[in-house]
């Protein structure tokens, strides 16, 4: 559930079809601008992001956008999105970033993520150890153009088809319970042409 489809009930598609190119680098939204680098809270990430990344040329890091109109229109213009870990596993952000075709980067040790053993995560993904947080811009910068097209394609295939149209999302967690279970078989999952094995 996010805010931003759930409750406002906007449709991404009137933000991201009137955009011909996405000229922010990266997005971020969210608490806390003044935590320190020694705190719990998200292991350090979060101050690098404020301290370390805000500032920086193609970076839009604000707590909060003055508008849910206006995260919509930028979240339609941004390329990349960060998920660093917080006090939950599955951070609302990369919902949302699904919804507007943004590649999430998730920054954090041995997450696991949502449906992991379904869900090809890397091939949509960007994944950031907490030791390289301090080269975030540098790594990011350094993906070929073509690689970033092809986790966006990913992004539009597969997350889409979970955030926005619902019927996946309930495969995957009937698959969870099965496999706990020990019910479940091994399956190729093809979403509109990709196609892919489960675990």
């Amino acid at each position: 559930t996010t805010p931003i489809l759930n409750i406002y009930n906007l449709n991404p598609n009137d933000y991201t079809n009137r955009v011909s190119n996405r000229d922010i680098k990266g997005i971020f939204r969210g608490c806390c601008a003044n935590v320190n680098v020694t705190d719990d809270y998200s292991e350090g990430i979060i101050h690098v992001i404020f301290n370390r990344l805000k500032g920086l040329p193609g970076w839009n890091i604000e707590e909060e956008s003055s508008s849910i109109d206006e995260y919509a229109n930028l979240l339609a213009r941004a390329k990349y999105g960060l998920a660093p870990s917080g006090w939950m596993f599955d951070p609302i952000p990369i919902w949302e970033y699904f919804a507007f075709g943004v590649v999430p980067v998730v920054i954090a040790d041995g997450i696991v993520e949502p449906f992991e053993d379904d869900m090809d995560w890397d091939s949509m993904i960007v994944r950031i150890r907490r030791s390289e947080a301090l080269i975030i811009n540098e790594i990011l910068d350094a993906i070929p153009e073509d690689e970033y097209l092809k986790k966006r394609e990913r992004v539009s295939l597969i997350g889409k088809n979970m955030v926005i149209n619902y019927g996946y999302t309930w495969h995957y967690i009937v698959r969870n319970f099965c496999r706990m279970l020990k019910i479940v078989k091994h399956e190729v999952i093809d979403i509109e042409g990709y196609d892919y094995q489960s675990i």
